[in-house]
């Protein structure tokens, strides 16, 4: 009799509004899912991102530049295979004091390859490489490329938890589908997720930060397009042998007379994936260095990244 007082109080209070009407629970298009059935479900899983942001580097006052900074070409394969190709960023010289300089802005071209034994990245505009790691599982890919199209979450099993969906986005006249969640541990920002209304595609993903009007700005973005799944990739697709006109990265700093620098078994990330703080470069004749590394884990209940400190020591390079 208890048991079923409780049950009839609590379904009654689901069902009262202010206005006393019941209010249904807004329900997933069927687009959507199907989408993350096939991302579920594929074998493969193909996809371009484009990562936007802010051009920090020609800010004028009162002109707020938003742009594309690299594109990544991304090939994964269930459980552990995974390439993306990035694109060159920007390379321009600008003559400073009657000296002319070369800049980098953005991040640089490069290749990273996981085969699920080991890895490798290499740079296509200096002809290095380096080899790493290998992979158990695509959500925990650590490279800083892996990081910028969101295989943690793209990859996870529930990939909408902790979201809200917009119900304002399935009016009538809305191509989009919006699913939103403010995180408790940062309540001023807010994540947003989109989906194309007719094929059910994702198409977004956006950070945004209340303003001084208490608005929300939106600081980064992910534009994900192309989608493929479960298509035939080729042989050479997870191929993590380096190209035959390609040095390591020791050898180069060799050639070039170039002081070694600490190798970390993981790099170091901030927050949302943006890399923190950068190891000074160590001298020859260094004893000992004591290096922090960080390792991203997806906390899916708020819809954000976490980085875990893990001791590394560095070689000493004495």
């Amino acid at each position: 009799m208890c048991n079923s007082l409780v049950f009839a109080l609590t379904l009654g209070m689901s069902l009262i509004s202010t206005s006393g009407i019941a209010q249904p629970i807004p329900q997933m298009p069927d687009t959507v899912a199907k989408f993350l059935k096939r991302l579920a479900s594929a074998k493969t899983v193909v996809y371009t991102v484009k990562d936007w942001g802010y051009d920090l580097f020609d800010a004028q006052p009162e002109i707020a530049s938003f742009s594309v900074h690299n594109t990544y070409d991304v090939k994964a394969a269930r459980p552990n295979r995974l390439s993306i190709q990035c694109s060159p960023g920007i390379e321009r010289e600008v003559t400073l004091g009657g000296s002319r300089h070369r800049q980098f802005l953005n991040d640089p071209a490069s290749v990273y390859i996981n085969d699920g034994k080991r890895s490798i990245k290499y740079y296509p505009n200096i002809h290095v490489y380096t080899v790493g790691k290998g992979l158990d599982e695509l959500t925990n890919a650590q490279d800083q490329s892996a990081l910028n199209v969101q295989t943690y979450w793209v990859f996870y099993k529930n990939p909408l938890k902790g979201l809200q969906l917009d119900q304002e986005s399935l009016a009538a006249s809305s191509n989009t589908v919006v699913y939103s969640a403010i995180p408790a541990s940062a309540p001023n920002t807010q994540k947003r997720i989109y989906f194309d209304r007719k094929t059910g595609d994702l198409t977004r993903t956006s950070d945004f930060e209340k303003d001084e009007k208490g608005g929300w700005k939106e600081i980064s973005r992910k534009e994900f397009q192309f989608w493929e799944f479960s298509s035939q990739l080729p042989q050479t697709t997870f191929d993590v042998r380096p190209p035959s006109t390609y040095v390591s990265q020791d050898e180069y700093q060799r050639i070039h007379h170039l002081p070694r620098t600490p190798r970390l078994n993981q790099p170091n990330y901030g927050s949302q994936g943006i890399p923190s703080e950068i190891p000074k470069t160590i001298l020859p004749g260094t004893e000992r260095t004591n290096c922090r590394a960080r390792t991203v884990r997806y906390n899916p209940t708020e819809f954000v990244t976490t980085q875990v400190a893990a001791d590394n020591l560095c070689r000493s390079l004495s």
